[in-house]
């Protein structure tokens, strides 16, 4: 995935507000939306993409100002095109219990003077555990959500000293979701009501499956204080209790009806850049386009979505080329790159529009983002390409049979037809014995766009067309279809042939030294030589 998108990634965290087209808005946020009456919390007003002046608050006196307004100034890269924000922070203690709403606050900006909408804020009776030297909360990000969209789980253990250990002896199943652990504590100190505890936070990801009201059970612990004892022969002593969380439940909801066709399960934000790889070439050879996708939700409920062809190319199934699950400073994330391998069953000049739609939880709608349009320029090449593993996408043009029997009506043409297939048929299955004249046309262009990346040191495009000569010639020649071409298929299918261990373990160890090439980043330019030689002698056998 390209860099611009990675730091789009935070961008497509961030809420919408009815100003949002324009890239200018104001919004308010609280650090929470359940507050104790003993506690204090963070109210900030954020202002994107501009800077403001005249800030009006709104009306705070339902609440103490302990700390504010303070300014603070952010700035980021995203798409390649430089983004900033002004934030107005204060830091407020509840006066009072009870269901407060926090007015609109108002800045100049743009021209225009912009409001945030209201905030709603409920402030809960004191705690009465605060005696206690050892309590621990459960705290949802939001009460309700969408099947896939985020919701963070955070557990927050108080401790009255820092000499604590603390040992999980109950925790519930998450039924219903799809939950992440993220395994980084978050250490800090929290004052309340004048006596300051250390804090200790486990964050959770959870991702909902299906609709409905689920309670997150009780997170119990066993905590051990150890203290110093000089009167103890150990030189310490300790002393256990055991806490236990409130339960805590969300909401599920279903997504509503109308998904427009591109969309295949993103729920949350989302950003989608497409590419491709080449824009020319000939009916023997294959075009690939590639998708990567980046956002905030269920990245295992993300399938690629249905590339529509104009008549006259078809494509592969898409495969997942590279997917990871970064973490921000707020969410988890992930990301998915595609590619969709196209190619062309006569020249012409083609326009592929690809899309991908996503259900926005801010807005509560579905979003369709576009990219390109790609035009690729198709020339005649030196044969007619009729890949039978192939599978034409669904409304990807006429398909091929039809075309290709369409103008033969005549007998002599379908006996001509007849034996074209029979030829290809026998060519797909002879498996050994291979001459080196008999390497089909993609796997030498392949290796020879292989050779000039290698005399010019360019390894990543030099390791990418070797991989897609082995796998290309791998799908032909052992009967893989494409979207199931991967190492463990084609070691399964060399086995099954007799192919000699000595040649398979070789083949297989290329497209791992490929793949760390690619997807490691690791160097493998020392490798590249052998590497090159090795594969044009496998494909030769």
């Amino acid at each position: 995935m390209n860099k611009s998108l990675l730091i789009g990634i935070v961008a497509a965290l961030l809420p919408i507000s009815a100003s949002a087209q324009s890239g200018l808005r104001f919004e308010a946020s609280v650090s929470k939306q359940e507050v104790y009456f003993d506690n204090s919390f963070e109210l900030v007003f954020t202002l994107f993409d501009a800077e403001g002046s005249g800030f009006r608050p709104p009306d705070l006196s339902n609440f103490r100002i302990e700390a504010g307004p303070s300014q603070r100034f952010d700035a980021a890269l995203i798409n390649g095109k430089a983004s900033q924000s002004m934030s107005y922070l204060y830091v407020l203690r509840p006066l009072r219990t009870g269901t407060f709403t926090i007015g609109s606050a108002a800045v100049k900006a743009g021209g225009r003077t912009l409001q945030t909408a209201p905030v709603r804020i409920e402030v809960l009776a004191a705690r009465s555990d605060l005696s206690r030297e050892a309590f621990a909360e459960a705290r949802l990000s939001i009460p309700k959500a969408y099947v896939g969209q985020q919701v963070l789980l955070d557990y927050v253990f108080y401790l009255s000293a820092p000499s604590w250990s603390t040992n999980i002896t109950a925790e519930d199943d998450y039924s219903g979701f799809h939950a992440i652990v993220w395994d980084n504590t978050i250490n800090g100190k929290e004052r309340i009501d004048g006596v300051e505890f250390h804090t200790l936070t486990e964050r959770i990801s959870l991702f909902p499956q299906r609709s409905g009201v689920f309670t997150i059970q009780p997170l119990e612990l066993d905590v051990l204080e150890w203290k110093r004892d000089g009167f103890s022969p150990f030189g310490h002593s300790s002393k256990r209790m055991s806490i236990a969380t409130a339960p805590v439940s969300v909401e599920v909801l279903p997504l509503p009806a109308g998904a427009p066709a591109s969309f295949t399960g993103a729920v949350g934000r989302f950003l989608m850049e497409a590419e491709m790889e080449r824009s020319s070439g000939t009916t023997d050879e294959t075009f690939a386009l590639r998708m990567s996708i980046a956002g905030s939700g269920d990245m295992k409920r993300v399938e690629a979505p249905p590339l529509a062809l104009p008549e006259g190319l078809f494509g592969y199934d898409p495969k997942v080329v590279e997917e990871s699950a970064p973490r921000s400073f707020q969410m988890l994330t992930g990301q998915k790159t595609l590619e969709y391998l196209i190619t062309a069953a006569e020249p012409g000049r083609y326009v592929i529009r690809p899309e991908f739609s996503y259900f926005d939880t801010d807005s509560a709608r579905y979003i369709t983002q576009p990219a390109g349009p790609f035009t690729i320029e198709v020339t005649q090449g030196r044969g007619v390409r009729v890949p039978d593993t192939w599978e034409r996408q669904e409304g990807a043009g006429a398909s091929l049979a039809s075309r290709l029997l369409w103008p033969l009506l005549s007998a002599g043409a379908i006996l001509a037809a007849l034996a074209f297939f029979l030829v290809q048929r026998r060519r797909n299955k002879k498996m050994q014995g291979l001459e080196g004249a008999d390497i089909r046309m993609d796997a030498r262009r392949r290796l020879s766009n292989a050779s000039r990346h290698l005399y010019l040191g360019e390894m990543q495009p030099f390791y990418r067309e070797i991989a897609r000569a082995l796998y290309e010639f791998c799908s032909e020649r052992l009967d893989i279809p494409p979207a199931e071409c991967t190492k463990e298929r084609i070691g399964q299918a060399l086995d099954s042939r007799g192919v000699e261990k000595a040649v398979s373990d070789q083949l297989l160890e290329i497209l791992h030294t490929a793949e760390m090439a690619l997807f490691a980043r690791a160097d493998q330019s020392e490798l590249a030589p052998g590497v090159y030689r090795t594969t044009v002698e496998i494909i030769s056998r």
